[in-house]
């Protein structure tokens, strides 16, 4: 803790502790650990801009699935219908074969 007494600091000047701090805070803003406030609203305002793009998104996946689900829904509507249709006439064609047989 000999870098914090005043004794330790007597040396140095004010132009080198300009530098320092100048330094420091080239390395904070080159690394990202200080962030201005332009490049910051940049940053923001992209996020917003992802983050509207990904609601729209899955709005419209919404949709899409929606859209899907119904049509597979009256497929199988659909399906059911031309199987109990088909089964109705089989049974049919049954009875009349069996009518004929039994004339």
């Amino acid at each position: 803790m000999d870098i914090l007494t005043p004794s330790a600091w007597e040396g140095v000047s004010t132009v080198t502790v300009v530098i320092l701090g100048a330094l420091i805070i080239g390395i904070a803003l080159a690394r990202g650990w200080l962030v201005l406030g332009t490049a910051h609203r940049e940053l923001m305002r992209l996020k917003d801009d992802v983050i509207t793009d990904v609601r729209g998104s899955r709005a419209e996946d919404r949709r899409i699935i929606e859209t899907l689900s119904d049509t597979v829904h009256a497929q199988r509507v659909n399906g059911d219908w031309a199987v109990h249709l088909l089964e109705a006439v089989q049974a049919n064609a049954t009875a009349s074969a069996s009518d004929r047989g039994q004339q």
